[in-house]
């Protein structure tokens, strides 16, 4: 009975031109709330990481390396509040490194290394703005150069390839 009911189901989802797929028909997942002292210091690592990410938009070198130095402080400070929500602390401090990683190479290398190393670290500072109940950042991506990042603007500002894509960027969230 429950497979002629099914066949019946699909001849006239196909009939009607309606399509389901019943493997992606669940919710989507919820952020992640976390408490007080780590939710405003990782605010206050996506603000810095807004500021990088104006930094490389605009090519300005000197304000670039400042806002590496300010991210890195952020991680830092951030990490060390990360004890406060036992829960999340392993895998917020496996983002959280894997960012820095990155920032710190980005402080070591130039042109397209350094490309390569921005666009890591933006791609685990975004995971931590989809993860958790943060302050709203729209993400967006770049299909030409495969680069994700946030900004608090509607309209898409490439950092990994500002010369190349400056305005490539689909909203993403």
């Amino acid at each position: 009975m429950k497979i002629k009911l099914l066949f019946l189901l699909s001849a006239f989802l196909l009939v009607t031109g309606l399509q389901v797929n019943f493997v992606y028909a669940r919710r989507p997942a919820r952020k992640i709330d976390i408490k007080v002292p780590l939710k405003t210091e990782l605010n206050n690592l996506l603000k810095a990481t807004d500021a990088l990410h104006t930094a490389c938009y605009k090519q300005n070198e000197p304000h670039i390396e400042a806002q590496l130095k300010n991210v890195l402080h952020k991680i830092t400070v951030a990490h060390q509040k990360s004890f406060v929500q036992k829960d999340q602390a392993m895998h917020l401090s496996k983002m959280l490194d894997a960012a820095k990683t990155q920032i710190q190479l980005a402080q070591m290398n130039l042109g397209e290394k350094r490309q390569a190393n921005l666009k890591a670290a933006f791609r685990q500072l975004v995971q931590i703005s989809k993860v958790y109940k943060l302050d709203p950042y729209r993400i967006f991506f770049c299909s030409k150069d495969k680069s994700v990042w946030l900004q608090k603007g509607w309209r898409a500002k490439n950092p990994i390839s500002p010369q190349d894509h400056k305005n490539c960027g689909k909203l993403v969230k």
